[in-house]
């Protein structure tokens, strides 16, 4: 049977057969505090970091790579206009 839920900061607390249930205000989730089970959301937070860090990685790795690609090319470009003034000024 469960007691009646009070509040301690921003969680709700129920009793249900004297064990405290802590029911989460954000992911709406009833957790066992002590040897009870994790959740299946507090399992997939770990891996859902991991991949939030991978994935990270990977963007800014992409990102100073095009950087470095649009350098080069840039490069290029001020070579090309060179050369293309010096054949116009050779032409006259």
């Amino acid at each position: 049977m469960a007691s009646k839920p009070f509040r301690v900061g921003n969680r709700t607390i129920v009793n249900w057969n004297n064990n405290p249930l802590f029911l989460s205000p954000i992911i709406g989730v009833a957790t066992q505090k002590g040897g009870g089970e994790m959740s299946s959301v507090n399992d997939a937070l770990p891996i859902i970091s991991i991949l939030t860090l991978v994935f990270s990685m990977l963007l800014i790795t992409e990102i100073f790579r095009l950087r470095k690609e649009q350098r080069r090319l840039n490069n290029k470009i001020t070579y090309l206009r060179k050369d293309i003034d010096i054949l116009k000024d050779g032409k006259k």
